[in-house]
């Protein structure tokens, strides 16, 4: 795939899933483009944090064939493979690096020759409508994606606004070219996910309709418009579906030219005469509200013809996010970067209409007075890096998703805060109630806008959300019971984090009670240490342990994608307490420098789709979330040049500028969001804390324009590639001697500069007092 400069204040680059920008004008770097089986990134267009992500599908893999799952739909999350050798056609909806998925909405193809409504397949693309590409005829930019469809010689441009997806179709001179809509085309597709489709042509350039699917979330529709730039000659609007009752519309030729259809099974198309090199624009819009929300936001946002224009402001509307970092660095530092970067503003997207309406939780049309509603919150794997990120670049913008949040509490029959929700859907999926910490920490940062009485009450609802995954037993025990719910121990630390940051809060208001009650709770991961095998294990309603146990697998022992080794480590809040109950420094150093090189076996790893050896380090597993703020954790025993090196191994081997580069699921943008964090030199163990940890920063100087005049600017002397250790820090010209900074250094701006050195430095930052935050003080863990 080719790539193309941008004209900006900067020269861009742009690979996707690698993106690169901030190169000065007598740079270059090495251009790669494509997802990989892990990242499950896409290539497409989209604007920053935009509900439209208009992307090529290379293939449509059912979830299943209707017995049983399919494993081979994982690989297809993002319906992107770079290794495929076929377009199926251009999906308007998408995931960024989920490892489960859903959406692919209005699926369209633009076709000439012989009608072809079913997709094909790769072997023998013209049995359908699929066609053949190269990534010699493919390029990628943020806002813009093109590719020539070769069995067609169409070439397709593709660019968005927040809520509309744009494309120009070069035609070539046809009697019959078409542009076919497939409404039963899905990601993670199985029979009878569309449940039902309406399609209504209201005039020779303006088709309407909704669709309403029911997968990973149970109850999704979505309304759209879609204009064309040329009348259309001829359509079809065809139901395949085997219909017994046909009712007294049966007198009409359905299938041709005739202007509504409903069913389950609708595809159309739409039919011209093009002339050599003629090009046709069609506009589609989505709502998830109603036709004619997608009606107003079409002619809100792109309310004409001119197609270079959107393409021009999308690519702007990227100039301006991703130019906030000025970075000098290394080309393939550079490249890593400013993808992470660019993969950080692709979720949470926009859901409210141009108008501020959006479908809510409860299935009504709500006004999102003050804020625009935003949706996507996969909060198991955010709430760790990305929306801390987010806290700092976009602060305005958090608050919107936070009142998201709060109304989706006011929505939910449950009475409780998005577990896991997209596109006005619940799909519960992971475990914990994170959107609590996302809020804390937010609240405690200092972000506006926040209406603390109400958020601390819908954070405690959930808290005691006694019939979601064990808390009710967890609340009168104090740990999840393993006989009773799977992944108890994951479950167990995870709300035991959760609580530390309720407490938190309530402490910042002055909720005393609050405080001592979820303080009591953030203690709870110690009532799983098993003296006997060291590790803090699953354990049964009665106190006792299970008495099988294999602290290597990722299945069956109480942990959810990780093992006993990984995730006995998941106490971020109280990181010198477990210290202190392992037996102190030397323990911890000792667990840490042999999970990162000890061997695991395939029939360890067997359990868990998320856990692949593509993203571990012996048995440190950074392809996944629960691990991310492992490597941190020298730090908490004294050891932070330990850190500095583990880090930067971690940046070299897990993000690598390739197109199969990423070392697991993005996560909408939470495996970026490490990145860019690390790459800088700090990074938030425990959201709540408001401190971050120090590492070993990769770049040679970066400035972040936090806005109101105020730049931060790490940066960093002797950088090379074998200096991964620091030898000193200073802040804003004095000396720095713990390993930590906090987040009002952070926002006010200032010099973070590090001196590197091929050499730890160990006696920098090692006295108990030099150490990040911990629940128990980490005077008490020394030993």
């Amino acid at each position: 795939m080719h790539t193309k400069a941008i004209c900006c204040s900067v020269v861009v680059l742009v690979l996707a899933p690698l993106i690169t920008f901030g190169l000065s004008p007598n740079q270059h770097v090495d251009p790669f483009i494509g997802t990989d089986d892990m990242g499950h990134t896409y290539p497409g267009a989209s604007a920053p944090f935009g509900l439209v992500q208009l992307s090529p599908q290379t293939e449509l893999v059912p979830y299943s064939f209707g017995d049983g799952y399919n494993p081979e739909t994982y690989r297809y999350c993002s319906g992107y493979q770079y290794a495929d050798t076929t377009i199926v056609g251009f999906a308007h909806t998408h995931f960024n690096g989920t490892g489960h998925s859903d959406l692919g909405d209005l699926l369209v193809i633009p076709t000439v020759g012989e009608l072809q409504l079913e997709p094909g397949t790769e072997e023998d693309p013209g049995s359908g409508y699929r066609s053949r590409f190269s990534h010699e005829r493919e390029t990628a930019e943020p806002g813009a994606y093109e590719v020539t469809l070769d069995d067609y010689g169409i070439k397709a441009e593709l660019t968005a606004t927040e809520r509309v997806g744009v494309h120009r179709y070069t035609f070539p001179a046809s009697d019959a070219a078409h542009l076919i809509l497939d409404l039963t085309a899905n990601i993670y597709d199985y029979p009878g996910k569309t449940v039902w489709s309406s399609v209504r042509m209201e005039s020779d350039t303006l088709l309407t309709g909704s669709r309403l699917t029911s997968g990973w979330a149970p109850s999704r529709t979505l309304f759209f418009a879609i204009e064309f730039s040329k009348p259309v000659e001829s359509y079809g609007l065809r139901n395949q579906e085997e219909q017994i009752y046909r009712g007294f519309w049966r007198r009409f030729d359905q299938d041709r030219d005739f202007p509504e259809r409903v069913g389950r099974q609708i595809k159309c198309h739409f039919d011209w005469q093009t002339t050599d090199n003629e090009q046709i624009v069609v506009k589609v819009a989505v709502s998830s509200v109603s036709t004619a929300g997608a009606v107003a936001n079409l002619k809100a946002e792109v309310p004409g013809w001119d197609f270079d224009a959107v393409q021009t402001k999308a690519r702007e509307s990227w100039r301006q996010q991703l130019s906030r970092f000025k970075i000098e660095a290394d080309p393939s530092v550079m490249t890593s970067f400013y993808t992470a970067l660019y993969r950080t503003h692709l979720g949470p997207v926009v859901h409210s209409d141009v108008n501020g309406q959006y479908r809510g939780l409860d299935g009504n049309t709500h006004q999102a007075d003050e804020f625009d509603n935003y949706t996507i919150f996969s909060l198991w794997d955010t709430f760790r890096a990305q929306h801390p990120l987010l806290t700092i670049l976009h602060p305005e913008r958090t608050t919107h998703m936070i009142r998201s949040m709060l109304a989706h509490q006011q929505q939910s029959v449950h009475g409780v805060l998005p577990v896991w929700s997209h596109h006005g859907n619940e799909n519960w999926c992971m475990i914990g109630y994170h959107a609590v910490p996302v809020i804390a920490d937010a609240y405690l940062k200092g972000v506006p806008g926040i209406d603390a009485e109400k958020a601390l009450d819908a954070m405690v609802a959930s808290a005691n959300f006694d019939r979601f995954d064990g808390i009710g037993d967890y609340r009168k025990l104090g740990w999840v019971p393993a006989d009773l719910e799977t992944s108890s121990a994951s479950k167990t630390l995870e709300y035991a984090y959760d609580d530390w940051t309720i407490a938190r809060m309530a402490e910042a208001m002055g909720r005393s009670e609050i405080t001592a009650e979820f303080d009591r709770r953030a203690a709870s991961w110690r009532n799983l240490f098993d003296e006997g095998s060291g590790f803090l294990r699953a354990r049964n309603g009665d106190g006792s342990f299970p008495e099988s146990f294999d602290p290597m697998s990722t299945h069956g022992q109480g942990y959810i994608e990780g093992n006993a080794w990984n995730y006995s480590l998941f106490v971020p809040h109280d990181i010198s307490g477990f210290v202190e109950l392992i037996g102190g420094d030397d323990k911890l150093v000792a667990w840490l420098d042999g999970l990162f090189v000890m061997e695991v076996d395939d029939e360890s790893i067997a359990g868990s789709e998320d856990v692949t050896r593509a993203g571990m380090i012996g048995n440190y597993v950074h392809g996944n979330e629960p691990s991310h703020h492992v490597p941190y954790m020298y730090s908490f025993a004294g050891q932070p040049w330990k850190t500095q090196a583990r880090v930067r191994q971690i940046m070299r081997e897990m993000y690598r500028p390739v197109p199969d580069g990423l070392c697991g699921n993005d996560d909408v943008g939470q495996m970026s969001a490490w990145y860019i964090f690390s790459a800088l030199g700090f990074y938030p163990v425990a959201p709540g804390s408001n401190q971050y940890v120090l590492g070993s920063p990769t770049v040679t100087r970066a400035e972040l324009d936090l806005g109101e005049g105020r730049t931060l600017v790490v940066i960093t002397e002797n950088q090379a590639p074998e200096n991964v250790y620091v030898s000193e820090v200073s802040l804003n010209g004095q000396p720095l001697e713990r390993s930590y900074i906090t987040h009002d250094e952070v926002v006010r701006g200032g010099e973070l500069r590090f001196v590197m050195s091929n050499e730890p430095n160990r006696s920098w930052a090692i006295a108990a007092g030099a150490r990040p935050y911990s629940m128990t003080p980490s005077g008490a863990a020394l030993r």
